[in-house]
């Protein structure tokens, strides 16, 4: 006879009814019991959810008697995380305690010196104390302080947010959506994840033009058709004459466009066009005369791209597809080895399972990745990894090198490792230990196969220079990046002429304009709000030029997609309304000065800018 294996929440549900079926003087003896199994149960799938169903009766159980969480209108919102990190008894009490709150505000439980609203009024506090639980901005505070570590108080949060709307909590989370797709990353996971659950929430109640609303739209109801037909979409398509899909191409090629958000819509109008009326591709994807162009010399090419790498989990790459048709790198080489990809992707999904590379993601997943990356280099991502060089180099690649980076994608899919060359001899990645990835969730399947190698390899580039060079970054840079970087190289803390020899290289004003070898490769020290600094990040200089306002700025490419930052003594990026193109961040060029760390320079060139 097979015994039921008892879970953490049967264990917090058996405590809680001992403690109900104690008497009044022995209550006290459970209590212990009851946080502790609510701290174990909160840890499981599902666990806040049943503790929760039974918070209207805590009060009532004399569940809180002689503890600190008794009377909930002397409760500080400010001091909820510190008790949910404490662990065991503390943080389980702290959750029965929010849950009780939460109870109250939603009509559900009473208290007699607690009204509804100020359990909501409590709720939103905590709430927007804890906001960087409840978006988890990919800054490099975060990842090196590893907020993201901090599961169950994320869980707790997130529980309460998406139970608990505050007009004032929304305005924070539809804010941070915008400036979040307003960067264009490849993953756009987390920003579908927070419209829906304050749709959910709100019932729709931003205003009919908000930012929220206009994503809202583009990823519920992009079009007219969509919007009058929901899930009959894919007949009604069938049913339209040419004139009425082209209308339909226009109007969901601009919400995406708008956006940078792709919707379930878009993946059946396309994936039906590409099927039964490729000529209307035109109208769906290509922008200006390039994407045309692009579009009509190698539409087979397109097709088969389309055919391997869109379904409805990988449609977000027709947003990269869309702007791939936008970039002038389509040359024969690419696309020998793009139709190189789609014929491994072919072959993979007429495999068996069980075959080569069992444990790696869908073929589909790796071409559409693939396609988003050329297509929005700007886009790659670190997630919560220090993987800030791999993620770079793979943006160089995608901007300057575009075929080395299939090149070597290919190998991977092909051999299992990637080589690269340093100093006249072969680094293979297979024969190195790999860097075990912290953050799965918020990185491109690419990304995601190639940031071990490369961090690998990177980290071997680094031991052999360091046996040489005074300072191995000078070295490994050109290696890593393989070509186009400048062999100069200055760090801040070394060089009396740092501050100088940026002004040379990179001012507008300067003899020397530093335009055709952009992007380049820059160290960006990062500090806390304390002044305390707490690391390093690579950076790609984009590009130096006039924001139209009469200031110079650096728009640059950073490997935290969520780039809207504050890196030092009240420095902030900017992400908007500065100027900056797609996905790039800026500061002003003192500004940029004041946190850069190392850069690397054209030697070969002079310059006599004085500062």
């Amino acid at each position: 006879m097979r015994i039921p294996q008892m879970t953490k929440t049967d264990g917090f549900q058996s405590a809680y009814s001992r403690f109900k079926a104690a008497s009044l003087s022995h209550k006290r003896f459970f209590q212990h019991a009851v946080f502790q199994e609510a701290f174990n149960a909160a840890q499981e799938p599902g666990g806040i959810e049943k503790i929760y169903q039974q918070a209207r009766n805590f009060d009532s159980d004399g569940v809180f008697n002689d503890r600190v969480w008794n009377n909930p209108a002397s409760l500080n919102p400010s001091l909820v995380r510190a008790a949910l990190s404490k662990g065991g008894m503390t943080a389980g009490g702290e959750i029965m305690s929010l849950l009780r709150i939460l109870s109250i505000a939603r009509g559900k439980g009473t208290n007699p010196i607690m009204t509804a609203q100020a359990c909501n009024e409590f709720l939103s506090k905590a709430l927007l104390l804890n906001m960087d639980l409840l978006i988890l901005r990919e800054t490099e505070e975060n990842r090196i302080y590893l907020l993201h570590e901090e599961k169950l108080a994320r869980k707790v949060v997130s529980f309460v947010g998406d139970n608990c709307f505050s007009p004032v909590v929304f305005q924070s989370i539809q804010k941070e959506i915008e400036n979040l797709a307003s960067q264009r990353p490849i993953v756009v996971k987390k920003i579908i994840q927070m419209i829906t659950k304050t749709k959910r929430l709100t019932g729709m109640m931003a205003e009919a033009g908000s930012g929220w609303a206009v994503l809202d739209r583009s990823l519920h109801a992009p079009s007219s058709l969509s919007a009058s037909f929901g899930s009959g979409y894919k007949e009604a398509l069938g049913n339209c004459s040419d004139l009425l899909l082209v209308k339909e191409a226009f109007q969901l090629r601009t919400t995406m466009e708008n956006t940078g958000i792709v919707s379930v819509y878009h993946a059946v109008f396309l994936m039906y066009i590409n099927k039964e009326k490729p000529y209307l591709i035109q109208s769906f994807l290509c922008i200006d005369e390039q994407s045309k162009t692009n579009l009509r010399n190698n539409l087979p090419l397109i097709r088969k791209l389309v055919d391997s790498a869109v379904n409805y989990q990988t449609r977000q790459c027709i947003y990269g597809l869309m702007r791939l048709l936008q970039r002038d790198i389509l040359t024969p080489d690419l696309k020998s080895l793009l139709d190189e990809l789609n014929n491994w992707a072919c072959k993979k999904n007429t495999q068996a399972s069980g075959a080569e590379w069992d444990h790696s993601p869908h073929s589909s997943a790796v071409v559409a990745a693939a396609i988003s990356i050329l297509g929005q280099p700007l886009g790659v991502g670190q997630g919560f990894n220090p993987a800030c060089e791999p993620a770079a180099v793979m943006s160089y690649w995608s901007q300057k090198e575009p075929t080395l980076l299939i090149k070597l994608l290919l190998e991977l899919l092909s051999t299992e490792r990637i080589s690269l060359e340093f100093e006249g001899k072969s680094i293979l990645s297979s024969r190195l230990p790999l860097v075990e990835l912290e953050d799965h969730e918020n990185i491109d399947v690419v990304s995601l196969l190639m940031f071990p190698p490369l961090l690998a390899i990177r980290d071997e580039m680094v031991r052999r220079s360091g046996e040489t060079e005074r300072y191995p970054q000078k070295a490994v840079h050109p290696g890593f990046y393989v070509t186009g970087i400048w062999k100069g190289f200055i760090r801040a803390d070394e060089e009396d002429e740092f501050e100088k020899k940026f002004y040379q290289h990179y001012h507008p004003s300067s003899q020397v304009r530093a335009v055709t070898g952009l992007p380049q490769p820059a160290v960006i020290l990062i500090y806390n709000r304390e002044g305390i600094e707490i690391g390093k990040l690579t950076v790609l200089i984009q590009r130096v030029t006039s924001d139209g306002k009469g200031k110079t700025r650096v728009y640059f490419y950073s490997p935290n997609n969520d780039s809207l930052q504050e890196w030092s003594k009240g420095i902030k990026t900017s992400i908007s309304g500065n100027g900056e193109k797609e996905g790039e961040s800026s500061l002003l060029f003192k500004d940029f000065l004041e946190c850069l760390h190392s850069f690397h320079f054209d030697d070969k060139q002079t310059g006599d800018h004085d500062i």
